[in-house]
């Protein structure tokens, strides 16, 4: 919506279910913790504000975080736009999203005496179970970023909602139909030259594909969607992420971990700049997905992006926390069960671990000095994903959406602190944006969600750190060497 309040009708990715959901995992985690505090005030602004309208009170307002619950407990089911706006169907990140925060609502709405809602909402997070673990690919080892490409809901999927959201979507559907065609038309009828000619002719390719190219089904939304919606749940705990009842067992962490692998494989051959880093047992830039063509601006050649660096750096944090979690365990510890899945995923991630992982099928003990090497050489991978971004952060500590694909700007010389001197690039060609910008940054600039991915990977490494050192796995090396704030 723009800032005059009027709707955007134009052509767009829509519906976006994913907002509500993360809108109602940040506010419901708000509410939570004000109901908690015994603030009066604080509470009453959740029952006036958050979350007004339970039985008792007669309310019909419902309130930003009631609302979006019952948007989302109604409309699951429907296909989407997932965080990157491309393609419409079924996908992880989204359903994650969704599954996370209907928890969440169940939970608040118990808090505030709204049980008959609480129990609807738990009762679709539920339901979602079943669709996550279609998105995983056993003969390619990954968790498939999207599935049901291109679908339009199923009859009956919907059962509709009482404040006309069905009308809205159906109307804003229609308008986007109707605007399409325009701009197609209005398309076909410009001369095509210069940088407009190459421009039309890609999206008409890309757009003619209902996969948006996405054909591998790798993408670093599936990390993202752990980290945003996935802490504390067996998608971010490979001692805790095996599900006995599954037939076969649904190694929640373990699949996302392999995914990784894959991605990573996957990214050390498709930027310069990674140019022998896999090999050396290095971390690799990584961006959005294999076959993105999105440059920032236009659509060329796409780059690695900070926040999908930086991701995999959290997630193997989170998993080094999952790990620390076991030497505080009762007698008998914890074990790591050496499945196949998660003796071969470790193998390819870690493959110079000294000493190695015992044989497939057994068991990993706290006290065994391979699970010590395998906290710190997961911590190590973990900084020299970090790394990466502390090479190509643009002067300053400007962290834009996207950076160079290339490396090191020519011309351009390490500085102190070891970031790099930004050299100077004209774009005022229309090409990449308009005047001069600097030539490692590409796409939005001082992108809030750069910074934000920076944050909360510091914060994880504080956390796995301070839970290696208490249970005494870190040594020297694994500690790393301490990141410097930006």
């Amino acid at each position: 919506m723009p800032v005059d309040y009027e709707p955007f009708t134009g052509p767009w990715g829509r519906p976006q279910p994913d907002g509500p959901g993360s809108r109602i995992i940040t506010l419901a985690t708000l509410a939570i913790y004000l109901l908690t505090t015994g603030d009066e005030q604080k509470i009453a602004y959740v029952k006036r504000a958050l979350y007004p309208g339970t039985p008792s009170e007669g309310i019909e307002y419902a309130g930003v975080i009631k609302g979006d619950l019952e948007y989302v407990a109604t409309s699951w089911r429907k296909y989407g736009f997932d965080l990157w706006e491309e393609v419409s169907g079924r996908h992880f990140y989204t359903l994650l999203t969704l599954r996370t925060a209907l928890f969440l609502g169940a939970r608040l709405a118990t808090q505030l005496g709204d049980v008959s809602a609480s129990t609807r909402y738990m009762a679709a997070a539920d339901e979602i179970d079943p669709y996550l673990r279609r998105f995983w690919d056993d003969e390619r080892g990954i968790m498939k970023v999207t599935i049901d490409f291109g679908k339009e809901p199923e009859a009956g999927a919907h059962s509709g909602t009482s404040d006309g959201h069905d009308s809205v979507v159906a109307q804003q559907q229609q308008q986007e139909q109707q605007a399409q065609t325009q701009q197609a038309t209005k398309a076909e009828k410009e001369e095509e030259t210069g940088v407009d000619a190459e421009w039309h002719k890609l999206e008409k390719v890309v757009k003619a594909d209902e996969t948006h190219g996405k054909t591998s089904g790798l993408d670093t939304a599936v990390i993202l969607a752990v980290l945003h919606a996935g802490r504390g749940t067996p998608w971010a705990r490979i001692t805790t992420g095996i599900d006995a009842v599954a037939d076969p067992p649904f190694e929640n962490a373990s699949k996302v971990l392999s995914t990784l692998v894959e991605l990573m494989d996957q990214f050390s051959v498709r930027y310069p700049l990674n140019a022998g880093r896999r090999a050396n047992g290095q971390a690799v830039a990584l961006g959005r997905y294999d076959e993105d063509v999105y440059d920032g601006v236009h659509m060329s050649v796409a780059h690695p992006w900070y926040l999908c660096t930086l991701g995999a750096a959290e997630f193997l944090f989170l998993l080094v926390s999952d790990l620390t979690a076991m030497t505080r365990s009762p007698t008998p510890p914890t074990m790591l069960p050496l499945t196949p899945l998660l003796h071969s995923t470790l193998t390819r991630l870690l493959p110079t671990l000294s000493p190695p992982l015992p044989a497939v099928n057994s068991a990993l003990s706290p006290s065994d000095p391979a699970f010590k090497a395998l906290v710190c050489a997961l911590l190590t991978l973990g900084d020299s994903f970090i790394s990466i971004v502390q090479e190509f952060v643009g002067q300053g500590g400007h962290l834009s959406e996207q950076f160079e694909r290339d490396g090191v700007p020519r011309g351009s010389e390490p500085h102190e602190g070891g970031l790099i001197e930004d050299s100077k690039r004209d774009y005022s060609d229309g090409k990449n944006g308009e005047g001069e910008v600097e030539a490692i940054g590409r796409g939005a600039r001082d992108l809030s969600w750069s910074y934000a991915a920076w944050i909360t990977c510091l914060d994880e490494r504080q956390r796995a750190v301070i839970g290696a050192e208490r249970a005494g796995l870190t040594t020297a090396a694994g500690k790393g060497k301490a990141v410097a704030a930006l």
